[in-house]
């Protein structure tokens, strides 16, 4: 036991003597690894994150919630929304349903018309409040600091607060009991909760108790199985009670829906489905769904570019060890020939790449947690390292995992070889090796040279598609004039809406502004969508459409072309209950000849033809095909005004409409935006993609230039005699030059080709996400193929040129 004590000293006096000693060859080794795991932290960080989402929950595993598919006329449409019945028929159909919950927002379509909140004379805004039912935590198990589940949302006008907001609005005193007013209606505070407890699909500031609504209200809701208001969960008794729930679901919709459809003549179904509540955040194919979901194979990308930077680090070690394993066979034979085993050998090369590890996890470490105040700019994220590696065990294994494998990767292979070699061999001049000869660990070398340069040319390529695909969805023709249309958000204040038209002529009074719309919905904002009976009103056509609420002057300002037929018109006064517009998707999509001569109801007081045709327009972002558009003219239904402005004056102007606005509301924030502004945020996140690639390219080629430059400096110095003699013979720098170069830039070009169909499949997959989309083309892979062989043969020629300033008398003057 001692006698192994001080052979373990010995390897670690020894270990630190040669980092001393050999100074550039430990900076690329440390500098490399560091850099690969820092990144690695960061990236593993933001994914663990995703894959927390809603795992926290009590008995989480039995949370579910449940969804529905409209079916008509061919057509499904997936949906997150529930009717107020379905909710209800949870909690009394199906017995093995513990609890269940409902809750709706007060802006589903819209996520930035927010409400003003005042307490006694202090106004705050929140982005919307949430309904929710009284059982609503039996299902989430949120903390409350003040007042307590049970009765929280029993009441009527009960508000259940988070700890930020009351906070915001009281400070350090007592919440509960405190009225808060929004619009015309007080509430009282019932209960405050830590809501930063569980990270969630659930977005709110503030919970409304569901039973504010009147009674005639919700007998309304239960009218209509087709009126989807909200979000519907179940918590099932037993986790395994979710397998067979589908079937129970189908023989309820048998049983009681379909006849309810039968009933009210409607040739259509409404299908019902549930879904783990831990699956949420990955699930993108339901309308009306949580707006921080994600697409789960970008985060499974970047989990990917996480693994290849420890494995581009680690073979960076594995290169270098190998490649100077001449000079440490020396060392070697005395250690065999003292008597040392190849086990111990092997031991000790491990335990010098843990030790090299474990230095550069704890530098990584550190410049981690300095760069994620960055790291969380770039990704629009509130990360903590500590908190989301600590705060888990199995997060912890994770990372514990990693080190031991990275170390191992590193090590093992020139553990192998080092330690394989004979101590005769070993101990001759110009020993190399034993059992590995040179000509296998060449190869070796050469296919982990290649294995880097496919990794990062492929991240270069990939960088390249991104930005060009980002670039193209940016400045694609949206099919409307939305440049300079300033947005100013309207409260639900029914003062404001009675003096819409006064507000309007006084911003148009302005030369500034050209025109002013007022209407319920805007191009870049989710759309409405309502079910339409079309065609014979005994046995119509039911289809289900998006709609836009607009006034007359929508596609004037928009200047948006008519196909057919007009537009609303104040020379029709009945335009609002006999009259719709629509786009020529939605033409296309009823597949009527004349159009202009479709009859149709949607069951908002407006029954009447088709008026108008108007060119379709992408009123969403591009990851989706323009879909069929009915437009009903709603000239009380405000929440935005949308006023162009023709001058370049702009700051001027805001202030000027901001002055304006004042005069008639100063209980409210001023709340505007520009619209083109708002389109770029429906990319935001592939911009922070781009911005994410970018960087992670970076830092594979350097770290894979790095070890590129050990490996040629090592190479040079190899063939320094033969340099000199070449030199010594007339040999021209050129053909020296092209001697030390050609190899690695083989290897280079090799990568290159292997990233190709790698690449190209990967990125066509991510491509697929758009509806409009640039093509892949040949001009991707030579940029990205030009810069990594541009880098590549920089880093190379940067060792050769410096070989070729060495006198050739110093090389070969010993021979």
């Amino acid at each position: 036991m001692k006698n192994n004590l001080i052979l373990f000293q010995n390897y670690i006096k020894t270990t630190f003597r040669r980092m001393v000693k050999q100074p550039g060859y430990t900076l690329i080794n440390m500098v490399g690894l560091t850099s690969g795991i820092m990144v690695f932290l960061l990236i593993f960080s933001y994914v663990a994150r995703e894959y927390s989402y809603d795992n926290s929950w009590k008995d989480s595993e039995k949370i579910h919630r449940i969804n529905v598919s409209l079916n008509f006329n061919g057509r499904m449409d997936p949906i997150a929304l529930t009717s107020y019945n379905i909710a209800q028929s949870m909690k009394t159909a199906f017995p093995e349903v513990e609890a269940s919950t409902m809750i709706f927002k007060t802006n589903v379509t819209n996520s930035e018309t927010g409400v003003t909140v005042w307490y006694e004379d202090q106004m705050l805004e929140l982005p919307s409040f949430t309904y929710a039912d009284a059982d609503f935590f039996k299902v989430f198990d949120y903390p409350f600091t003040e007042g307590n589940a049970e009765t929280a949302l029993a009441e009527p006008k009960s508000m259940v607060l988070s700890t930020e907001l009351a906070k915001r609005l009281f400070d350090d005193t007592p919440a509960l009991g405190k009225m808060l007013r929004i619009n015309k209606t007080t509430y009282v505070v019932t209960g405050v909760i830590d809501k930063n407890h569980h990270l969630t699909h659930l977005e709110f500031d503030a919970l409304v108790s569901l039973s504010t609504h009147s009674q005639k209200t919700l007998e309304e809701f239960r009218s209509d199985w087709f009126w989807l208001l909200g979000y519907t969960y179940v918590k099932f008794n037993d986790a395994s009670a979710a397998e067979g729930f589908d079937a129970k679901l189908e023989q309820f919709n048998k049983d009681v829906i379909q006849p309810w459809i039968k009933e009210v003549n409607v040739d259509g179904s409404i299908d019902l489905s549930h879904e783990p509540v831990t699956h949420i955040h990955f699930n993108n194919s339901l309308q009306y769904d949580s707006s921080s979901n994600v697409n789960e194979s970008t985060v499974k990308i970047f989990a990917v570019i996480a693994g290849f930077l420890l494995l581009i680090a680690a073979i960076n070690y594995m290169n270098l060890a190998t490649a100077r394993s001449v000079r440490r066979a020396r060392e070697i034979g005395i250690r065999k020939v003292a008597g040392a085993h190849r086990l111990q050998l092997i031991v000790q090369f491990l335990g010098e790449s843990y030790l090299l590890t474990a230095l550069s996890f704890a530098l990584a470490w550190s410049f981690a947690e300095l760069a994620m105040p960055y790291f969380n700019d770039l990704t629009g994220l509130s990360l903590s390292l500590s908190d989301l590696i600590f705060a888990n065990i199995s997060t912890f294994l994770i990372l514990l995992l990693t080190f031991l494998l990275l170390g191992l990767l590193s090590g093992f292979y020139p553990a192998i070889v080092l330690s394989s070699f004979a101590p005769v061999k070993a101990l001759r001049p110009g020993a190399s090796s034993g059992k590995s000869s040179p000509l296998q660990l060449v190869n070796l070398r050469k296919i982990l040279v290649v294995l880097q340069f496919v990794i990062s040319t492929g991240m270069i390529i990939a960088t390249f598609i991104v930005s060009s695909q980002l670039n193209f969805v940016m400045n694609h023709p949206k099919g409307i004039d939305s440049e300079q249309v300033m947005v100013v958000h309207f409260p639900r204040d029914s003062t404001l809406v009675a003096n819409k038209n006064v507000i309007r002529e006084q911003f148009l009074a302005l030369p500034e502004v050209k025109q002013v719309s007022a209407g319920a919905s805007l191009p870049g904002y989710l759309s409405g969508r309502l079910m339409f009976f079309v065609g014979d009103t005994n046995k119509p056509e039911v289809h289900t459409m998006n709609i836009y609420l607009v006034d007359h002057e929508f596609f004037d300002l928009f200047g948006i072309p008519v196909n057919n037929g007009r537009v609303f018109s104040r020379d029709y006064p009945n335009d609002d209950s006999t009259a719709f517009v629509v786009n020529q998707a939605a033409a296309d999509y009823l597949g009527y000849d004349d159009p202009l001569a479709v009859e149709m109801d949607c069951g908002m007081g407006v029954k009447g033809k088709i008026v108008g045709v108007v060119k379709d327009f992408h009123y969403a972002s591009l990851h989706s095909p323009i879909e069929p558009l009915v437009f009903i003219l709603r000239e009380n239904s405000v929440r935005f005004l949308a006023i162009k402005i023709q001058t370049t004056q702009m700051a001027a102007t805001v202030e000027k409409v901001q002055q304006i606005w004042q005069e008639f509301d100063q209980k409210n924030y001023f709340h505007y935006t520009f619209l083109n502004d708002r389109y770029a945020k429906q990319y935001l996140h592939e911009q922070r993609m781009l911005t994410l690639f970018g960087y992670f390219s970076l830092i594979i080629v350097l770290i894979s230039c790095l070890g590129l430059y050990g490996l040629s400096a090592f190479s040079t110095e190899q063939r320094t005699r033969e340099i000199g003699i070449r030199k010594v013979l007339g040999g021209s720098p050129s053909s020296i030059l092209t001697l030390l170069i050609k190899g690695f830039m083989v290897l280079v070009l090799i990568a290159g080709l292997i990233s190709i169909p790698i690449v190209y499949y990967l990125m066509s997959e991510w491509l697929n996400e758009f509806a409009f989309r640039v093509p892949v083309s040949a001009f991707h892979f030579i940029a990205g193929f030009m810069v990594s062989a541009f880098i590549a043969l920089a880093t190379v020629l940067f060792q050769a040129f410096k070989a070729l300033r060495n006198n050739p008398v110093d090389a070969i003057k010993y021979e």
